[in-house]
């Protein structure tokens, strides 16, 4: 028996066509459910698995707790989160570009940009370097990493928008909106930006798309 387990009929919609189109097709069983409130018995699942979905929930912790409850003992759990700062710095090395002070003011402020997003969004692009954090004491145990050895090239998805600054906190348009200094970086991060985009462009025709990912290996 396979779940599929999605806040949004479309997407398990999706996802059971997809299986049904597998060989190997059996039973699929979507649920339409919070992943921080999974309607299935403790210890029923042999393997639960998900891949970028830590980094957009509200809650990860619960959600963690949540898959650890529903995985039998003796079960696995496969994670797959990623760490975007480090892979947009490894972008810098693969499109040649250096790391100069703008390089390095860049750098800073996707860290500045990626602690607004946790603060204000309730996202963390960088949660696969703390997901060990989120299961120990879950009752999670062989925790153990890997992390793929190839990046994404591709244009920067994670740059911010007027929107992002519009609708802000006001802790955060202090940080960012009120202060010359940050006003200065985000103005030299947007024009860095395009020329990264340019520059990754050209290496993109050489090298695998393929995202920067920390998986997470664990058994109850």
């Amino acid at each position: 028996m396979l779940y599929g387990i999605d806040r949004e009929a479309c997407w398990l919609e999706d996802a059971e066509q997809r299986f049904r189109r597998h060989p190997g097709a059996k039973t699929f069983t979507p649920i339409r459910a919070d992943a921080a409130s999974i309607p299935l018995e403790n210890d029923s699942i042999d393997i639960v698995t998900c891949q970028t979905l830590l980094m957009h929930c509200e809650d990860p912790a619960a959600v963690a707790r949540e898959m650890v409850r529903v995985v039998r003992p003796g079960g696995t759990l496969l994670i797959v989160e990623p760490v975007n700062l480090l892979n947009r710095t490894q972008v810098f090395e693969m499109a040649r570009l250096g790391f100069d002070k703008s390089h390095i003011d860049v750098i800073r402020f996707w860290s500045h940009y990626h602690a607004y997003l946790r603060r204000e969004k309730c996202v963390d692009h960088d949660i696969g370097a703390r997901l060990p954090d989120l299961f120990i004491g879950t009752g999670a145990r062989d925790i153990a990493l890997f992390q793929n050895d190839t990046i994404m090239i591709g244009a920067a998805t994670d740059r911010p928008t007027s929107d992002d600054y519009e609708y802000a906190s006001p802790e955060v348009r202090a940080a960012f909106a009120d202060n010359e200094h940050e006003q200065a970086l985000y103005a030299r991060g947007r024009a860095a930006f395009d020329k990264l985009d340019r520059a990754i462009g050209t290496v993109a025709q050489t090298y695998p798309m393929r995202q920067n990912l920390v998986v997470m290996l664990a058994s109850k």
